[in-house]
């Protein structure tokens, strides 16, 4: 289409190398290569080799990014990456942020975060056993 900017992965299929599951918790994004006052913003989804933001603003593609995710129950945990892309949020006010995880997450981190939003008394069955054997 003439004159429209493409956005990515609007209007094609993407590939994932990870599975990606719902996950919302408050994050902070904190540029590591310049100064600035971090971006306070929401998840959106999880996989092992990323996540998605929803901020306030804009992050340019390349950038790379702390983010600081607040898990129910668990200390923070910061993760090092870089914005894949940014485009307007499709469904709510602000931009969806697209990160590339520097080093994916370790398959029991991925899974005890996913849970540690779960409601009470509604633990993922499978998770303990899982948690175990990585210990």
């Amino acid at each position: 289409m003439a004159g429209q900017e493409r956005r990515p992965g609007v209007g094609r299929r993407q590939v994932q190398k990870y599975p990606r599951l719902p996950l919302r918790v408050p994050v902070t994004s904190k540029p590591l290569d310049r100064r600035g006052a971090p971006l306070v913003g929401e998840s959106q989804n999880l996989s092992q080799g990323g996540i998605q933001l929803r901020l306030p603003c804009r992050v340019a593609p390349g950038t790379r990014v702390r983010v600081t995710l607040e898990v129910q129950g668990r200390a923070p945990l910061a993760l090092a990456g870089r914005v894949i892309w940014s485009h307007p949020h499709p469904d709510l006010p602000g931009w969806a942020v697209g990160v590339q995880f520097a080093e994916p997450l370790a398959e029991h981190c991925f899974l005890a975060l996913l849970d540690a939003e779960q409601p009470p008394g509604e633990r993922l069955p499978w998770l303990k056993e899982v948690e175990a054997t990585a210990s």
